[in-house]
């Protein structure tokens, strides 16, 4: 089976950004599933489907990205490109690095980033 962890991470802007995340339960983890969704879409999406990767034995990381789901901002409004994929930049270095330590100091879990658009 799979576990979900949901959180809402302040960045070092002060915006909220929303992530969940789906890890094997009973089974070592071999590898970290990045999820990006597309534009005006949101992570709730893509759960169902992507847990079945999770019971494979990956840690998926499924972000609602800025302006999306339940992340700040107005749905689809992105006013500064730049700005805005420094914010997904922001939420994956807290979020991914803990995940990846552990397959362990000598041999870190991979990552690996997919994503569906328009």
């Amino acid at each position: 089976d799979i576990a979900i962890r949901r959180e809402l991470l302040t960045l070092p802007n002060g915006e909220k950004m929303f992530y969940q995340v789906m890890s094997p339960v009973g089974r070592a983890p071999t590898a970290i599933l990045v999820y990006l969704h597309g534009y005006t879409s949101q992570s709730d999406l893509y759960v169902e489907v992507l847990s079945e990767v999770a019971r494979q034995g990956a840690v998926v990381v499924l972000p609602d990205l800025p302006c999306h789901g339940r992340s700040d901002g107005l749905i689809g409004y992105i006013p500064d490109w730049w700005a805005w994929v420094g914010l997904i930049w922001d939420l994956l270095d807290a979020v991914v690095p803990p995940l990846r330590a552990a397959g362990g100091p000598k041999q870190p879990l991979k990552v690996f980033c997919s994503g569906m658009s328009l």
